[in-house]
């Protein structure tokens, strides 16, 4: 009898594993996960990896009855909580941040946002997001531009000192100013 129960528990466990392994699947299915690798000439790589929502006519920032409401901590994309990692140094925003791995959070406004790098690594969402763990907060601007970006953007522009890590979905794009060391 107690052999038949264990055997009856595993297959159970064993569908309960494959069952979230799909759905984990099924949900990246609308938000599909892409990296970013940036190189500058001063020998900065940054990579980002994220998943990238899309808009599909559906209001994404703002006060009420948006996606992503203005003063809460955002995930920065859908899924898993993006990830940044550096190979060196940079100055974010007039801050230094070490090289490393972090999670990048966020919490929109309508003018600013709060951009957070967060020593905590593989979370999903921001449902177990601990601000004791930030490694940097600092403010980025937020601009309503005329193009419309269907699916969750992240994307690099540079000079030659200095470059910008950019957010763009629907009509807004927030740019984090970077300075390499």
């Amino acid at each position: 009898m107690f052999k038949q129960l264990s055997i009856v528990a595993g297959i159970i466990v064993a569908l309960i594993i494959l069952g979230l392994y799909s759905f984990r699947i099924y949900t990246k299915s609308f938000s599909p996960q892409d990296q970013v690798n940036f190189s500058h000439n001063s020998g900065l790589q940054i990579k980002v990896e994220y998943s990238r929502p899309y808009k599909k006519g559906r209001k994404l920032f703002g006060y009420e009855d948006s996606l992503v409401p203005f003063g809460e901590v955002w995930r920065t994309g859908a899924n898993e909580a993006t990830e940044v990692t550096l190979n060196q140094d940079i100055i974010v925003a007039g801050n230094k941040l070490s090289a490393g791995t972090y999670t990048l959070f966020t919490i929109p406004g309508d003018i600013s946002w709060t951009i957070i790098f967060n020593n905590e690594l593989d979370q999903w969402g921001h449902f177990t997001y601990d601000s004791a763990k930030d490694a940097l907060r600092v403010q980025a601007p937020s601009l309503i531009v005329p193009s419309d970006t269907e699916r969750f953007t992240i994307e690099f522009a540079s000079g030659s000192e200095n470059l910008e890590m950019r957010l763009l979905w629907g009509q807004t794009m927030v740019t984090i100013p970077i300075v390499t060391v």
